[in-house]
């Protein structure tokens, strides 16, 4: 998991992007973990900064991982969508 985060955070800043979305379910939880603390890169020895959350579906999850923030924290880069019966429906509709 911390090098898929290490390429998600690469990506982020290769495409200038607003924010990461993570299914915050099952292995999502994993991937957060390494996503909101400081990753470096084992081959040039970059470092990037943690990436804050917000909530989405899910405004519990914004105040879980505020503890993880740092000073250079990129904030709310990550949106959470934690799947449920009602997101799914729409979701399957939607596509």
């Amino acid at each position: 998991m911390g090098l898929q985060a290490l390429y998600i955070k690469k990506l982020y800043y290769d495409f200038g992007a607003r924010r990461v979305v993570i299914d915050g379910n099952g292995l999502g939880i994993g991937l957060l973990d390494y996503m909101v603390t400081p990753t470096i890169d084992p081959e040039t020895g970059d470092t990037y900064p943690d990436f804050g959350v917000i909530g989405g579906n899910n405004p519990d999850a914004e105040q879980e991982y505020k503890r993880f923030r740092t000073a250079d924290c990129e904030e709310d880069a990550i949106y959470i969508i934690k799947a449920n019966i009602p997101l799914n429906t729409e979701a399957h509709s939607n596509v």
